[in-house]
């Protein structure tokens, strides 16, 4: 059950338009997805993908980078790290992609364990 890789790291954003801008034209990050207003995704290089993420959409109350990882199991892992001090945040179906669970570690630092579906493998 550990983790398989970091799937994407997003950040929480107050204007989409803006940071969109920011990211494509000042940065030069390649666009690859966008849902108006909730979230974002940008070819970051080496098969790595940097998100922008509404508050709205993270749900989390978080400002800054939350990483996800990707994982096998997310209900084991999210138990065995509860059973080492994290809080399980919240839990989100994903429809056909698979899932999240929203952990705070024990410092107080927020992430997310993605499962994909077996549908979307």
């Amino acid at each position: 059950m550990p983790v398989e890789k970091i799937k994407y790291t997003y950040l929480v954003v107050d204007d989409m338009n803006a940071a969109v801008a920011f990211c494509r034209d000042g940065l030069g990050l390649r666009l690859k997805f966008q849902d108006g207003q909730r979230w974002s995704e940008f070819d970051a290089g080496n098969g790595t993908t940097i998100a922008l993420s509404s508050p709205d959409e993270s749900g989390l109350g978080v400002k800054g980078p939350v990483v996800v990882f990707q994982v096998s199991d997310a209900e084991a892992l999210a138990a065995s790290l509860a059973a080492r001090g994290a809080d399980i945040l919240a839990r989100r179906d994903m429809g056909g992609h698979g899932r999240l669970i929203a952990i705070r570690e024990p410092s107080g630092n927020i992430f997310q364990l993605f499962e994909k579906s077996v549908s979307s493998a």
